[in-house]
């Protein structure tokens, strides 16, 4: 795992590189409300491409990549998210360690697995497909 300081671009605090070849982002998506109070979000975002986690595929998955695709697109998207509402401007930064810290330590034995990315794509086609499929009754 490799661990990437970035400056502020786009909200991307800090880019983590997993041993599965994902790309974990973290990002700020905090905000002031009113006076000294403030929104503060921190999200964990990967963007997980098809092609990449089907690519030593030896034919004989069940879901087809091309499947996905055309349901999903190119990728799919994992996405977690902590917050805190009305934090003062004085406990900001700290709060904001604080999540980023407890977002990444949760999340990245999960992440990193090396079934990770199979598993969460086919896992969001499944429900997507069940989704697209699904007829209310009459």
């Amino acid at each position: 795992m490799i661990e990437k300081q970035v400056t502020v671009e786009n909200g991307i605090l800090k880019t983590v590189e997993l041993d599965n070849g994902l790309k974990l982002n973290v990002m700020d998506n905090s905000r002031g409300l009113i006076g000294d109070r403030w929104y503060v979000s921190i999200i964990a975002r990967i963007d997980v491409f098809v092609d990449m986690v089907f690519q030593s595929s030896d034919g004989t998955d069940a879901i087809l990549p091309d499947d996905i695709k055309q349901l999903l697109g190119d990728s799919v998207r994992f996405e977690k998210k902590m917050e805190r509402h009305f934090i003062d401007q004085k406990e900001k930064d700290d709060i904001k360690q604080g999540l980023e810290n407890s977002l990444i330590e949760s999340l990245l034995p999960y992440l990193s697995h090396p079934e990770f990315p199979k598993r969460f794509v086919i896992t969001e086609y499944v429900k997507a497909k069940q989704k697209s499929t699904w007829q209310p009754e009459n």
